[in-house]
């Protein structure tokens, strides 16, 4: 029972992805207008024909070093306020506002404001940040409050080191979820990179070229960088999950 069970969840993924793209299929080939909506086969064909052009592999990874570059920066930013919102309520209560109006900020306002007087392709990297910092600081502070504080307060009256403390007893029981995290957080930020560099109109990169063919009326080429887009933080996403669970497992 638990093996048909495993089996299953492993082929319904497939098979809502088949039903998407039959539907893709059936829509685009009643509608008979590639501008609209290019047939499948045709997305396809402009998604391998992507991997030819020297501009593509430019772009997509100036985009990927833009993505990783402003997530490292708002993970870190992140774990540190979630880490002295742990230790201190008066801090917590201080950040509180801060995070509430970043999370509220509306984003396209945040990138056309940036690029008044920073670089187009440096504001997307801002604004990700931005944008995926409070998501981060809730799920990290979240992680902090359910480690042992009984633990805590052993390595205290022994007399362990702060360092220590954070080094052998906080964090090895945030890794696994903490990987997991990285894995969801990569993804967001990657979706919300490509959105930024469009508004910005950040040169070399995803988002222009999905600025470029839009402009040209190109949808197939649109939806063919749109479907490298997700099919990269599938894998960034899956991958992290996979690391997650094994590190679960040898924490266990």
């Amino acid at each position: 029972m638990k093996r048909t069970a495993k089996i299953i969840g492993y082929v319904l993924p497939f098979v809502t992805v088949g039903i998407i793209f039959a539907v893709w299929a059936i829509v685009a080939n009643s509608l008979k207008d590639e501008i609209v909506l290019p047939t499948v086969k045709d997305t396809v064909r402009e998604t391998f024909a992507m991997f030819k052009k020297k501009e593509f592999y430019v772009a997509y990874f100036s985009t990927l070093l833009r993505t990783a570059i402003s997530f490292l920066i708002s993970f870190a930013a992140a774990f540190i306020l979630a880490y002295f919102c742990y230790k201190s309520e008066y801090f917590k209560k201080a950040v509180n506002p801060i995070i509430l109006i970043i999370r509220s900020f509306p984003t396209i306002a945040m990138v056309l404001w940036l690029a008044l007087f920073v670089d187009s392709s440096v504001a997307p990297v801002i604004v990700t940040g931005f944008v995926v910092l409070p998501t981060l600081f809730s799920s990290l502070y979240g992680y902090l409050k359910e480690v042992d504080k009984n633990l805590i307060e052993m390595c205290s009256v022994f007399g362990v080191s702060k360092g220590d403390t954070l080094k052998k007893v906080i964090l090895p029981p945030l890794i696994g979820k903490t990987t997991e995290l990285c894995g969801a957080g990569i993804s967001l930020n990657l979706k919300l990179m490509v959105a930024a560099e469009t508004l910005a109109g950040a040169a070399r990169a995803i988002g222009f070229l999905m600025k470029r063919e839009k402009a040209d009326f190109e949808t197939a080429k649109l939806l063919a960088l749109v479907l490298i887009v997700v099919l990269t933080a599938i894998i960034i996403e899956t991958a992290f999950t996979f690391i997650a669970g094994r590190l679960k497992k040898w924490e266990q």
